[in-house]
């Protein structure tokens, strides 16, 4: 895969990232545990450990429910940004680094890439998210779900696309 695509790639985790900041790094971490995704030799190899991968899920799962929340923070906030552009660094780096292994700079450049679009994808979202809210008359949990609903989706296709043929036949699938 070149490397302009796997930055697409990582530019699209960091977006989804900047919607959910779990969802994301959750899906690539299952994909890493089922090594679809070969981190093995990665500084990155410890999101293929059961812990990471069902901590994750635990925390992506606790943010799908916690954010229809009244109370819930704003995503726009110093603390989520911080954390959104810290999931779209790790989730840019992983899909670099399993494409580019030993390539340390391409490690760097999609996590620089992941978190700048987890940053776009947050703002992007949350004024989205608004505008749909008001034209739609619609709640906000409603819009929320479609919401969680692209950050799943889109996580999961973008993860797949990344994999390639022998993750496949290491994982056992084929």
């Amino acid at each position: 895969m070149s490397v302009n695509k796997t930055l697409a790639l990582a530019a699209g985790i960091g977006a989804l990232a900047g919607l959910r900041t779990f969802t994301p790094p959750s899906v690539v971490s299952q994909a890493a545990r089922r090594n679809l995704l070969p981190l093995r030799r990665s500084p990155l190899r410890f999101l293929r450990s059961a812990a990471s991968a069902n901590t994750l899920a635990a925390l992506a799962a606790g943010e799908l429910v916690g954010d229809k929340l009244p109370f819930m923070p704003s995503r726009l906030k110093p603390e989520g940004l911080t954390a959104r552009s810290a999931s779209g660094a790790l989730c840019g780096a992983a899909l670099m680094t399993a494409h580019r292994n030993r390539d340390h700079k391409a490690l760097v450049a999609g996590a620089a890439v992941g978190a700048l679009a987890a940053i776009a994808g947050a703002f992007a979202g949350y004024y989205l998210r608004r505008q749909l809210g008001q034209r739609l008359n619609a709640p906000d949990p409603a819009i929320a779900v479609v919401e969680d609903m692209i950050a799943v989706a889109g996580s999961i296709a973008l993860v797949r696309h990344s994999m390639s043929l022998r993750s496949y036949v290491t994982a056992g699938l084929l």
